[in-house]
């Protein structure tokens, strides 16, 4: 019988587990996931091998459910951040630009999804997890636009998968111009709102101060 994961319990029990998907996220990240070993995995979160094995059935799982984590937890930290920004153009605007910021989960985040990408040319699992996660990504991006058609900000016209899309294919090689200094901050903010303009007609709105920060 295949071995089953065990969910955490209690408040150390959780902390744990978060810290040892938080550590696997970084060894992915520096090793990659063909590099990324549960032993060395084990010793940088502090914990046993036996308690590593305990929380998680294979090194497959150990793979998915980092990226899961992580995954969620970035969607979270932009969701608080928009919180109080309602016109559909300028959220989904802020929410590209910040994923270009110079902030170190921005970096691991590009990282990871750079070795889930490459590991998805080869590996059944790999690629139904950067589907998944891909699939979700385009579906929020349409739904902010068809809100933006929905109250007349864009024009009916826009074909809102297209322009998702378009809007949302260069971001995974403009994302290292940016943070690897090829094109500075400002540069990238125009090329943006080029793009905004060309896909949907307008940038809206600027975002509160403080929402977005090179």
């Amino acid at each position: 019988m295949a071995k089953v994961s065990i969910a955490p319990t209690g408040k150390v029990g959780e902390d744990t587990y978060a810290r040892i998907l938080q550590t696997t996220a970084w060894a992915i990240a520096r090793d990659g996931i063909k590099g990324m070993r549960m032993s060395h995995v084990a010793a940088e979160a502090g914990v046993s091998n036996a308690l590593l094995h305990y929380y998680f059935a294979s090194r497959e799982e150990l793979v998915s459910l980092a990226f899961d984590a992580f995954y969620a937890r970035e969607s979270d930290r932009f969701r608080q951040r928009l919180a109080g920004v309602t016109h559909p153009v300028t959220r989904l605007r802020a929410e590209l630009l910040m994923s270009l910021e110079d902030h170190p989960d921005n970096r691991l985040d590009w990282m990871l999804w750079l070795e889930v990408a490459r590991d998805a040319m080869h590996d059944e699992r790999s690629r139904a997890l950067y589907q998944e996660k891909q699939r979700i990504w385009v579906e929020d991006v349409m739904g902010q636009i068809q809100a933006a058609k929905d109250t007349k900000v864009v024009p009916a016209s826009v074909d809102t998968r297209s322009a998702a899309l378009r809007l949302m294919a260069p971001m995974e090689g403009f994302g290292w111009y940016v943070l690897l200094g090829q094109v500075e901050w400002s540069e990238a903010v125009a090329c943006i709102d080029q793009a905004f303009m060309s896909e949907l007609g307008t940038v809206g709105p600027p975002p509160p101060k403080g929402v977005v920060h090179p």
